[in-house]
C-alpha cells in the first residue's frame, strides 16, 4: 500500500451510476488534493489529483480541507491513483 500526501483542497461527492446490467453503483468520495512534486532540476512543481476514497472515509477526510492529508492508495494503470 502506498500513502500519498498532499493538501487537501477540496472535496465533493460523486454520482451513483447504472450499469448496463441495470446494476446501480453507489458513489464514491472525490478529493482533490494538491501535491508538491520535485523535478529533476531541484524545483518543485505544483500538481492537482483527485483520488476516489469509500464514502464511509470521506466525511472524516472532508473535515480536513485546507490541511496537510496523508491517504492511503493503491494504483492501476499508469499511475492513476484511488483511496482504499
Amino acid at each position: 500500500m502506498l500513502k500519498l500526501s498532499g493538501t487537501l483542497i477540496g472535496a465533493y461527492k460523486g454520482t451513483d451510476f447504472t450499469k448496463e446490467s441495470g446494476e446501480v453503483v453507489k458513489a464514491k468520495g472525490k478529493l482533490q488534493i494538491m501535491l508538491d512534486r520535485a523535478l529533476k532540476d531541484g524545483s518543485i512543481k505544483k500538481e492537482l489529483i483527485d483520488i476516489s476514497v469509500p464514502m464511509e472515509k470521506y466525511e472524516t477526510y472532508r473535515k480536513e480541507l485546507g490541511k496537510s492529508v496523508e491517504v492511503n492508495v493503491e494504483y492501476f494503470g499508469k499511475a492513476t491513483f484511488y483511496g482504499v
